[in-house]
């Protein structure tokens, strides 16, 4: 037992996007795993300036590494930067004599860089990879860094988490590497007490969906959109939550006056109640221009979310994806497996005219998240790095 007046050398996470500016997707899942962990348990190496007054704010000594242009930071050329994050990590973590060095994955470069700064202070590294590497880069000088730098990081590591079983089959048919799964985690208490799903034929129904709109579902969003046009007897109206360029969105999905679609901007505090409150949620992983790898790892992580929220949930995804092969397994939402917009508009009459269908959908759904709650994720990590929270 460690005495009391003696300080515990502390874990060095390095992210470039850790704490996050935003309240948004993937780029909370670290922020959840380390905001109930005690101060003193680790220090912090991150990208970019945070607001002073943020609510997204650690209490965890950090120190941030991007003192140069924004435009020229984040270009093709930031692994130029390895070098720099390399010497300023080496010396905080002499200053915070830390134990273990905390790799998060997107943002190779900085990846590469938590790597180096474990071996020049000689203490364990551990990386956690919230999607694949090499095959998810799209500049070929990014590909060129996966491709050298992968397959050494991932065996040389102590411990290798990812975020979910399909990314952990990935590495491990790939280069014959173990992981430990360590799920997207959801704060219970972010969502009120559970909604119970109740039908009513004649009202105008909602289809939701929040999150980013990407070459990761843009044909998926026009499939929904192109069904909904063809529903004629039901009244319902999409709605999109997300914080890009609505007049934009518009122009390349080809939205018309006349399609019952709207775009929304609300703070993050209100996406929970916004999602409890829809008629189906609906999320989808694209069919097209997707490299297959991609396809079959990738997780939305929008879709953890919708599972909290107690409603019915629809998904178009491929029949190999990860998130059609979870879906199937758990039967926690309806399922579509083409791109055949006939398939989609069937599927959300069948949802929005039966109402013992929308019930078990989202009875199966919260019965599900029971997962993804943060405390069982916390637990696992902390009892790996040997932690206190």
């Amino acid at each position: 037992m460690r005495p009391s007046n003696v300080k515990k050398r502390p874990i060095f996470v390095v992210s470039r996007s850790f704490p996050p500016s935003v309240e948004a997707g993937g780029s909370m899942v670290a922020y959840h795993l380390f905001r109930q962990i005690d101060a003193a348990e680790y220090v912090v190496m991150r990208g970019d300036l945070m607001p002073q007054d943020s609510v997204l704010q650690l209490k965890a000594h950090t120190i941030v590494t991007d003192v140069f242009p924004r435009r020229f930071a984040y270009s093709r050329f930031d692994f130029l930067f390895i070098p720099y994050i390399i010497c300023i990590g080496f010396f905080f973590g002499l200053f915070h004599k830390v134990r273990h060095v905390f790799g998060v994955f997107p943002f190779g470069f900085y990846t590469v860089s938590a790597f180096f700064i474990a071996k020049l202070l000689r203490i364990p590294f551990t990386v956690y990879f919230f999607d694949v590497w090499e095959e998810a880069q799209s500049s070929r000088i990014q590909k060129i860094l996966a491709k050298f730098f992968e397959k050494t990081i991932l065996r040389n590591a102590k411990n290798v988490f990812v975020i979910s079983k399909a990314i952990q089959r990935h590495f491990l048919i790939k280069h014959g590497i173990p992981s430990i799964e360590l799920l997207h985690p959801i704060p219970i208490e972010r969502f009120q007490p559970f909604l119970r799903y109740h039908h009513q034929p004649e009202k105008l129904h909602r289809i939701v969906y929040t999150g980013n709109i990407s070459g990761l579902n843009f044909d998926v969003i026009r499939n929904l959109i192109l069904s909904v046009r063809e529903i004629f007897n039901i009244k319902i109206k999409i709605e999109f939550f997300t914080g890009q360029n609505s007049t934009h969105l518009k122009q390349i999905l080809n939205i018309s006056d006349s399609d019952p679609v709207s775009f929304h901007f609300v703070s993050s505090k209100e996406v929970p109640k916004i999602q409890q409150a829809a008629d189906i949620l609906f999320a989808g992983i694209a069919f097209d221009n997707l490299n297959e790898n991609v396809q079959q790892t990738v997780f939305p992580t929008k879709f953890v979310e919708y599972l909290f929220a107690g409603q019915p949930i629809l998904i178009n995804a491929p029949d190999n994806s990860y998130l059609a092969e979870f879906v199937r397994v758990h039967q926690c939402a309806a399922l579509v497996t083409s791109i055949d917009k006939n398939e989609i508009k069937s599927q959300i009459v069948h949802i929005l005219t039966n109402p013992e269908l929308a019930k078990e959908l989202a009875q199966k759904a919260l019965q599900t998240a029971a997962l993804f709650k943060d405390t069982v994720q916390i637990e696992k990590l902390t009892t790996t790095l040997k932690m206190e929270w």
